[in-house]
């Protein structure tokens, strides 16, 4: 009888030392519940936008959080961290906290569960949230006493809105609950949760759903007259706006799609906020992953690795294949995880290509993309030339300059990932390589040597593999190799990033210097120096065969580089007018300088006339391109900007030669070292 049932004790509900989440991958919780405050890294501003969200519950509108992005970024670890708190101290929310503290955190996968389970149909939407908290109390209270009534668990959530007619109280409290708005079903469960935890809490439930891009399904409810056109709600825009009542939870939704939901929603009782994750693009993000990925399978496996100075360079390999994408990086752990114990010692070749199988294998359609026709090829070289330059994407629902594919479609497939300021990158390297299936090896190569000459057809001049660099080719270039590989990616990338914004201007061919390469509005002396600039690579690329100069006569309208002058006086030149002088063509000199600090002031000065011979008039401008960061040029006086190139370079490419510049140094101190050590001695 109900009587003898034993009345829940909250010392029996540990939720940071046990799994809460029934429907998620218990791997992720599992890792998070090993590391805790540890485990998420690199989402300081995710976390802080969700929780100036959840601080800021009652503006006009409902404000429900959406994460969406290509499958691998960590969005599910991202959410479960949010709701079990495992943040750093300061970033810790607490509101979530309060809500995990009495069993409030509920979550939904609508992958584990199909859509058609959860929410047979749109009339049901009204009620998903209900049978949620239902369900999850009965889990919560399963086997005791709450509130008079004797909980028992409903092993399968479709089985919720069944589950009337049983006999008791228990019953009876089913029966009127499922006939419960989403609102009122949130007091009840405020209500029964301060009782069993003893407390007077006013923390709304916090709602984590997962794999949402299957709720991108339009119903026939009216979302908003826009236009003489009716605009429908999805059944995800739809169900949110269910929670837009007086509660006002913190709900945040992740998957890989949210089927245009801020247009949807534009007129409705929510307003969406978005929050995006990117890459583990710092070192000591990734280097840090890397090690706890180390310790978590020294501790889970039978087998025992920890890398050593041997490993640096096969492990930095690894990662700039991985293209910093998380769960690109667990695969290339793994990997190399295999290598160090397995007795059978295998060289960095063959690691790197075990990783490119295992990458393959688990991102499909990527893999698929270049010999399977579901793009054609010029759409391929469109959408790689967005992803080889610094191309932000601000909307997802755009289409990829040239071509009328969607973003979102890109993303939801997993063929193109986001790296940082709405910048999306393509594992190029991954697709492009010639370890293709052996039944489409020739499909393969003749698709490749395809793309490479539409390339070269959009973008005369344009090697595409010029703007997705290798970091295993790249540390092999002497320096002066390297610093030449530095111009080739500026160059290109100015040029692609010029045809691409020109596909949006069909009146004049000069274009602001300011849209082809973004400068941050906080740089005003740059931003104000080039303002009047216009500029016009029409011509794609150009590589004379005898040094070009400021003053050469008949140039072509390209970026002009002088990759064949040994020692040319500037490496590159760009065809440009001043709003002020329309008519009067010039050419811009820019000098590319792969490190990190500055040239002396004699070389700049120099640099700074249009040839190296003594009585050389001046340049009207020069750009400076350098890979430093210090922002030490306020000394340099004239008519000089400095930039670092990612304007317009895509910040993989600018982040590899950073590394490699970097180990260069330390290699060099090292060596010093050695040699003042061998001296004393």
């Amino acid at each position: 009888m109900e009587v003898d049932v034993s009345a829940f004790d909250p010392s029996s509900y540990k939720p940071r030392e046990t799994k809460i989440f029934p429907f998620f991958n218990p791997v992720v919780e599992e890792y998070l519940n090993f590391f805790g405050d540890k485990a998420l890294l690199a989402r300081d501003n995710a976390i802080k936008q969700v929780n100036a969200i959840a601080e800021d519950r009652f503006p006009q509108k409902y404000q429900p959080i959406i994460c969406t992005t290509s499958r691998g970024m960590g969005k599910t670890a991202f959410m479960e961290a949010i709701g079990k708190q495992y943040v750093k101290p300061e970033l810790k929310c607490e509101l979530i906290g309060e809500a995990l503290a009495y069993g409030r955190v509920l979550s939904f996968d609508f992958a584990g569960v199909s859509v058609s389970e959860a929410i047979p149909s749109q009339e049901e939407i009204q009620a998903f949230f209900t049978r949620l908290m239902i369900y999850f109390l009965c889990s919560l209270f399963h086997g005791t006493l709450v509130d008079g009534i004797h909980f028992q668990r409903i092993s399968v959530f479709s089985q919720v809105r069944n589950a009337h007619g049983k006999p008791g109280r228990f019953g009876r409290w089913l029966d009127n609950c499922l006939q419960l708005s989403a609102d009122d079903m949130m007091d009840e469960y405020i209500r029964l949760t301060n009782i069993a935890f003893g407390v007077k809490s006013n923390a709304p439930p916090v709602f984590l759903l997962d794999e949402v891009q299957g709720l991108c399904l339009s119903t026939a409810i009216q979302s908003k007259f826009d236009n003489n056109q009716v605009v429908n709600h999805t059944y995800l825009s739809y169900l949110l706006t269910q929670l837009a009542g007086k509660h006002k939870p913190v709900c945040i939704c992740t998957g890989t799609n949210s089927g245009n939901i801020m247009d949807v929603t534009e007129k409705s009782k929510i307003i969406p906020q978005l929050v995006y994750l990117s890459a583990l693009h710092e070192r000591d993000d990734y280097e840090l992953f890397w090690k706890q990925r180390t310790t978590y399978m020294n501790a889970t496996k039978n087998e025992k690795a920890e890398s050593t100075a041997k490993d640096e360079t096969v492990i930095d390999s690894l990662v700039y294949a991985s293209y910093q994408v998380p769960r690109l990086l667990v695969l290339a752990h793994a990997v190399w995880f295999r290598h160090k114990t397995d007795s059978n010692t295998r060289d960095s070749i063959s690691i790197l290509q075990s990783f490119e199988d295992a990458a393959i294998k688990y991102y499909t359609e990527m893999a698929d993309l270049l010999h399977k026709s579901v793009y054609s090829k010029d759409e391929i070289c469109h959408i790689l030339m967005c992803c080889g330059v610094h191309w932000s994407v601000d909307d997802t629902n755009s289409c990829v300059p040239g071509t009328e594919i969607l973003w979102s479609s890109l993303i939801q497939q997993s063929i193109v990932f986001p790296y940082l300021d709405h910048c999306y990158v393509i594992p190029f390297h991954l697709l492009w390589s010639a370890r293709s299936p052996v039944s489409f090896k020739g499909t393969y190569t003749k698709s490749k040597s395809e793309i490479v000459g539409k390339c070269r057809e959009l973008v005369p001049g344009l090697e595409i593999t010029d703007l997705f660099l290798s970091y295993d080719a790249l540390r092999m270039l002497d320096l002066y190799k390297l610093g030449i590989q530095y111009e080739k990616l500026f160059a290109s990338s100015l040029a692609v990033k010029y045809y691409l914004s020109r596909l949006y201007s069909t009146t004049d061919a000069f274009l602001p210097f300011l849209q082809v390469y973004n400068i941050a509005r906080e740089d005003r002396d740059s931003r104000t120096k080039l303002f009047n600039y216009v500029v016009n690579f029409s011509e794609g690329i150009h590589l004379p065969a005898q040094e070009c100069f400021v003053n050469s006569p008949d140039v072509p309208l390209a970026v002009i580089h002088n990759q064949k002058s040994h020692n040319a006086h500037h490496d590159i030149l760009l065809p440009a007018k001043t709003s002020s002088e329309t008519n009067q063509l010039f050419l811009l000199p820019v000098s590319c300088k792969a490190s990190f600090d500055l040239s002396p002031k004699e070389t700049i000065r120099i640099q700074l006339k249009t040839s190296k011979q003594d009585g050389a008039p001046p340049v009207r401008l020069l750009l400076w391109m350098y890979l430093g960061n210090n922002r030490n040029e306020g000394k340099y006086a004239g008519d000089v900007v400095f930039l670092d190139g990612s304007g317009c370079c895509n910040g993989l490419a600018l982040d590899m030669f950073i590394l490699l510049k970097k180990l260069n140094s330390q290699n060099n101190k090292s060596r010093n070292d050695n040699s003042e050590a061998a001296e004393i001695h």
